[in-house]
């Protein structure tokens, strides 16, 4: 005696498939008993389709999303969190299952927090990306992090956080090595230098500013014509040989 809904898949005469809602309700005669059956049928084809699309898609969302290395938090305009997606657990700013609801005033420094509120208000004015880098101690190590924000709502912000400690690390010991070999290639008594294609310094050392009898700050960028105390001959010679040095690959012995 109760109504019953149903789908199904059918074929349409010109061989189109569509999908049908059936409802099937009972039909009562004066004693209320039923009778008989009122089937009601409705295309939902283009329903179904949307329904289709749109799983579609959260899959394929749902599946870029995990694809990301980054950590992604759902903050408010005051820094509560709301959702997140962690790509690693031990890099989170507070436990997992204690994350929610919390601040970034709970759980960072002033400093720090006040600096992401001013992110999050920025990004939400402007309706642009905005870029913050910080770092901060973990386990007795610093931790260095790139994080986006970018409004989500009139009211929220959906912030990625990339831990880039690796990268920064090594561009310190990189950084270190050219200082190092700076400091050597600045203690050699021989004027060293480095030109581009278009005879430009790139890196002078102090035996070649000491040679010019300029700081070498006066001598990075510029050109062998531009000093004015080389003569035609001279700048010729020198080009000369920079473009057969560039050109074999091997070393050009020019007589001074």
């Amino acid at each position: 005696g109760s109504s019953a809904v149903c789908s199904s898949d059918l074929c349409a005469q010109r061989g189109c498939a569509c999908t049908v809602e059936m409802r099937i309700l009972p039909l009562h005669n004066r004693r209320k008993r039923v009778n008989g059956r009122v089937v009601i049928l409705r295309d939902v084809t283009e329903q179904e389709k949307a329904w289709e699309n749109l799983r579609r898609s959260e899959a394929k969302t749902h599946a870029l999303l995990e694809a990301i290395p980054d950590q992604m938090f759902l903050l408010d305009k005051n820094g509560v969190y709301l959702e997140f997606k962690a790509a690693w657990a031990e890099d989170l700013p507070a436990p997992p299952d204690e994350l929610l609801g919390q601040s970034v005033s709970d759980i960072f420094s002033p400093a720090l927090a006040e600096s992401i509120l001013d992110v999050i208000a920025a990004a939400l004015e402007s309706g642009d990306v905005q870029i913050f880098s910080n770092s901060r101690e973990q386990d007795g190590s610093i931790g260095y992090f790139d994080s986006r924000f970018v409004a989500y709502s009139d009211e929220a912000v959906v912030v990625t956080v990339r831990n880039v400690t690796e990268r920064k690390e090594a561009e310190q010991r990189m950084q270190e090595q050219r200082t190092f070999l700076h400091t050597i290639v600045d203690a050699l008594p021989e004027p060293i230098f480095i030109k581009d294609r278009a005879g430009r310094y790139h890196f002078a050392n102090h035996a070649l500013a000491d040679s010019f009898r300029l700081p070498v700050e006066q001598i990075v960028g510029k050109r062998d014509q531009d000093f004015g105390f080389f003569d035609e001959e001279t700048i010729r010679r020198y080009r000369t040989a920079d473009r057969e040095v560039l050109e074999s690959g091997q070393d050009v012995l020019i007589d001074e």
